[in-house]
């Protein structure tokens, strides 16, 4: 039996750094396919002991069924039985069937290596080098006044954007920390900033990093099927359908200076430790406010979580008829709506 693929690409990042366009752009290398993201350590990972003793084939088809009827793999457009998983797998284990997967998308795309983009692998990175040994990590770093901003403005939750900037800090920290631990040809970090601006310079950089020749074929990723798919299926990636540019770079600098301080004293420090200047002199926000913004966005009732899109919703509707104008609140640290 086949031993567990040995180097496979796993893509990094906050949430809203740009993950999903560097998916599009490697998955368009002729040797690398990328699916779109399975989310399947942070579904599995903490339940495996769940499945007992996985040698015996009834459990170990259990969770490939599980892998299978997860959201984010009934996705893909490729579909796979869980008897396919189980007998491509290199060994009978949650890696094996990951591998397995993996593999079996990569060979409908007619690919020999496969790659992975999930944001909450950011959190996952030890426990991911520990089941692929020879796992590459390229960590996808972009400003975290901007993330927070492109967090705040999709329909994803959180909602404010110091909960976003909380986030972007969050999963930056865990990855760069688990990265210490990682040798230099495991883990490269690439600035969403300096790849829009000079994306091919960037890409040969990755490709001489994961041990691919360059392909111009990177750059073209706007003209790909997937990317036209994935542009049109999912509104909240439409733009990664669009051609590499500079246009989405510091847009935290339209904000009111008030929030901006407010970001930057979260995140300033971090922002400073990877070449990012702030925008503001340091100051210390309202202890109350503060707890305020963590609240909004912390755990609540499925209803409750259910009703905050609704309301914003509400708000929008308002706004169009003018019953009140973006002029009337003192900032957008709330919400851009």
């Amino acid at each position: 039996m086949a031993g567990l693929h040995e180097k496979p690409i796993f893509l990094v990042s906050s949430p809203r750094s740009g993950s999903t366009l560097f998916r599009l752009i490697m998955d368009s290398h002729p040797n690398i396919a990328v699916p779109p993201p399975a989310w399947l350590y942070d579904f599995f990972q903490p339940y495996i002991y769940s499945y007992g003793d996985t040698t015996v084939p009834e459990n170990l088809k259990a969770m490939a069924q599980d892998m299978l009827d997860c959201p984010t793999i009934q996705r893909w457009a490729e579909t796979f039985s869980a008897d396919q998983l189980v007998a491509r797998a290199p060994e009978p284990t949650f890696p094996g069937l990951y591998d397995a997967l993996h593999l079996l998308y990569a060979e409908t795309k007619g690919k020999p290596r496969w790659g992975e983009k999930s944001p909450r692998n950011a959190l996952w990175v030890n426990e991911i080098k520990s089941d692929f040994s020879g796992a590459q990590f390229i960590h996808l770093i972009r400003d975290g006044r901007d993330a927070a901003m492109d967090l705040a403005e999709s329909s994803l939750f959180p909602e404010t954007l110091y909960s976003g900037a909380n986030v972007w800090q969050t999963w930056v920290s865990s990855i760069r920390h688990s990265a210490k631990s990682l040798s230099a040809d495991s883990y490269l970090e690439v600035k969403y900033e300096d790849f829009c601006a000079a994306p091919e310079a960037h890409l040969r950089t990755v490709c001489d990093f994961i041990g691919e020749d360059y392909s111009p074929l990177m750059l073209q990723h706007s003209e790909t099927e997937s990317a036209k798919h994935w542009g049109k299926s999912d509104t909240l990636h439409a733009r990664t359908s669009r051609p590499i540019s500079t246009e989405y770079c510091e847009l935290y600098k339209a904000l009111d200076e008030n929030d901006r301080s407010l970001i930057e004293f979260l995140i300033g420090d971090l922002l400073e430790d990877l070449g990012y200047a702030r925008s503001m002199p340091e100051t210390t926000p309202s202890p109350h406010l503060v707890r305020q913004l963590l609240a909004a966005d912390s755990i609540t009732l499925l209803a409750n979580a259910a009703f905050k899109p609704e309301l914003r919703k509400r708000r929008q509707d308002r706004l169009d008829k003018g019953v009140w104008k973006t002029e009337d609140r003192e900032g957008q640290i709330w919400g851009f709506v």
